[in-house]
């Protein structure tokens, strides 16, 4: 894992696939066959039976485009199936009706196929499988004890694909049906878009995950489980979901990361951590629960440089699951909320229960309810600007003034060039986001008196009058200018 760069690197062994499907379609040694089907076999089913058992090489099958109404089978046989152009130059792809393969330690690649039905495979490992540029109309199941390598690459995907093994890939994929993955060494769910998928879009599960730059809208979002390792959501692009944005469950060991995801219009909370976690820079908007939950079980959690506007309930939301009460064995479980812009939400901007020794600092909340605590003391509260303020203030060093928004109406929150709150002295910038335009030209009105100068008159000074038009005051002249 790459600790410094905030981010999980894909494994030698998942690029590994790849590689080993151009090996597998490079010239072997002579016992090594390219057939085609249907030119030298009528069917796919009889050109596979046409292999040997577990051959040294793998042997190459390339498939005219065109219908192939059979349930092709593979045991044990290492095998490369590609699709060719059919003889009448068309581009259709093969149609295969489905696919069943066991594998014992051998490697497969599947290129370009279009499969009708059901695809199942199950390795007694150690294994590779890659499907690159598939179609999966009736979904697709693959694992079973050890296969190393899984990966799903330009493909579509239609209804569920369930996926098992050491690590697991999909990319570069579009999906209208669940994805679920389980793989203990390493998931990457990296580039793909997920449309009107029901139920669930994703499910993760093991130890060292990382979904990123994926795009959602409408249907369902993202769900992850881990025992112990990582898990990683970063940059994805969630919009229109039925209920929640991403959905986190972390016991034991694990730690969670979101960082800069965006995710608007949900039907239910924007993002969810139960357990450990990092919650850092994301955009949440217009979610019909709190933008950020997190339920803190143990040890210290991070929400910081997050924007949230127009959720229900609260903005960021800040539980513990025990209560408050300390459990033998558990770290005491506290939170950092920094840097955050929270605004126009119907609840708290920040509400924080049973976490007491928890920092709150240099937040921005506008147009929302007063910080709400409980049950939490001592907080360390400093240097945040609450807009309108609301009844006292939290802390000596809050304070209340309009942060001066680039264009609230159009959700761009950054700063303006002559918010006071860019650079407060000693203190820095209060909010997530830095400058984004600059301050406003207003005209005024100049008026010289005496209108008329005479160029005999030996008057030193002379006066004017300048007029500011509303709202804007006198005391807002910048005189320097």
């Amino acid at each position: 894992m790459d600790r410094e760069r905030g981010s999980i690197s894909p494994p030698r062994l998942d690029c590994g696939a790849l590689l080993l499907a151009l090996l597998l379609l490079s010239a072997g040694p002579a016992h090594a066959r390219t057939t085609i089907v249907p030119d030298d076999f009528p069917t796919i089913q009889a050109a596979v039976d046409n292999v040997v058992e577990e051959p040294v090489m793998a042997e190459t099958l390339l498939v005219r485009g065109g219908s192939y109404p059979e349930w092709v089978r593979i045991r044990y046989r290492r095998m490369v199936i590609q699709a060719i152009p059919p003889l009448d130059g068309s581009d259709r792809m093969p149609e295969i009706a489905g696919l069943s393969v066991t594998g014992r330690g051998d490697g497969y690649a599947f290129i370009g196929l279009h499969f009708t039905w059901y695809v199942n495979v199950i390795s007694f490992g150690p294994d590779h499988f890659l499907f690159a540029g598939c179609r999966f109309d009736r979904g697709l199941s693959a694992g079973g004890r050890a296969p190393d390598t899984l990966r799903l690459t330009r493909c579509l995907l239609f209804q569920s694909v369930i996926m098992s093994g050491l690590v697991a890939t999909v990319d570069s994929c579009t999906v209208y049906g669940p994805v679920g993955i389980n793989a203990p060494d390493g998931t990457f769910v990296l580039d793909n878009r997920f449309e009107n998928v029901p139920v669930w879009a994703l499910r993760v599960g093991g130890g060292r995950t990382l979904v990123a730059r994926n795009r959602v809208r409408g249907g369902a979002a993202f769900q992850a489980h881990l025992e112990e390792g990582d898990v990683r959501f970063e940059g994805n692009d969630i919009e229109g979901c039925q209920g929640w944005g991403i959905d986190i469950e972390s016991r034991g060991n694990g730690h969670s990361y979101l960082e800069r995801n965006q995710i608007a219009h949900c039907g239910g909370f924007g993002i969810k951590v139960h357990g450990s976690g990092t919650v850092r820079g994301n955009f949440v908007l217009d979610c019909r629960g709190p933008g950020i939950d997190v339920d803190q079980g143990e040890g210290a959690g991070v929400v910081e440089d997050n924007v949230v506007g127009r959720c229900d309930l609260a903005g960021i939301r800040l539980t513990n699951p025990y209560g408050g009460l300390w459990l033998p064995g558990l770290a005491p479980a506290t939170m950092s909320v920094r840097g955050n812009t929270v605004y126009a939400c119907s609840g708290p901007g920040i509400t924080i229960s049973y976490l007491p020794g928890s920092t709150i600092a240099n937040n921005l909340v506008y147009a929302c309810e007063a910080l709400s605590a409980s049950d939490s003391d001592p907080l360390l509260i400093s240097h945040n600007n609450w807009f309108p303020a609301s009844g006292e203030p939290s802390s000596p060093t809050d304070v209340s003034v309009d942060p001066q928004f680039c264009d609230l109406s159009a959700d761009d929150v950054r700063l303006r060039s002559d918010s006071p709150l860019l650079d407060v002295p000693g203190v820095g910038r209060i909010g997530a986001l830095g400058q984004g335009c600059e301050a406003p030209v207003v005209a005024m009105g100049f008026e010289l008196s005496p209108h008329v100068v005479q160029p005999a008159a030996r008057a030193r000074w002379m006066t004017a009058w300048l007029e500011p038009p509303a709202p804007f005051t006198v005391q807002e002249i910048d005189v320097a200018s």
